[in-house]
């Protein structure tokens, strides 16, 4: 065998393991669903609390976040979705730069997230604690986990930091009927 027929069955070869590769991730990879979040978190009352999720899928098949989680790390306090909505409170600012609301958030239950192969999805889910948890002015750990048919399914899962300051503590209190954006830090932004 010579030099040029070995270089061209490793070069036949080659082109062979990139193809199968390349039909593997396009037509049988099952999902790979994976989670990030906007810049800010929305509290209604210390007892609710919104985040800008972004999901994408990398595989070859659409998943479903079938219901998500919010576990506070180190407080042994888990939340469950209870709303999504797919924008939050919207507005502009008038003359002598005075808010005009042009978009209330209209709240839903929570409904399963289907995340197309390839694809992109986000909205703000809305969390809350069975236990009338209430939010204190301090730093939180949050682990984010969404689930398909049950709890042993997990789809996606991603940690974030909220650092809540006594002054939006206060502003969260003396309007528990509006919403609170808080900055999440530090900010990761969505999936490219």
């Amino acid at each position: 065998m010579s030099k040029k027929d070995l270089l061209t069955i490793v070069i036949a070869s080659l082109a062979l393991g990139l193809s199968i590769f390349n039909a593997w991730d396009a037509h049988w990879r099952g999902p790979d669903t994976r989670i990030s979040f906007g810049p800010y978190a929305y509290f209604i009352g210390a007892d609710i609390i919104g985040i800008n999720c972004s999901f994408w899928n990398e595989g070859s098949e659409q998943d479903t976040v079938s219901f998500m989680t919010a576990e506070i790390k180190g407080e042994n306090e888990t939340l469950r979705s209870i709303w999504s909505t797919v924008t939050a409170h919207q507005w502009v600012l008038q003359e002598q730069r005075k808010e005009k609301s042009t978009h209330e958030t209209e709240f839903t239950d929570f409904t399963p997230v289907v995340v197309p192969s390839k694809g992109r999805d986000s909205r703000v889910v809305w969390f809350t604690s069975d236990t009338k948890y209430k939010f204190q002015a301090r730093e939180y750990q949050i682990a984010v986990r969404g689930y398909g048919s049950d709890l042993h399914q997990i789809r996606t899962e991603t940690s974030l930091t909220i650092v809540l300051s006594e002054d939006q503590k206060k502003r969260i209190e003396e309007s528990p009927d509006l919403e609170v954006a808080v900055r999440l830090k530090p900010w990761i932004g969505n999936p490219r």
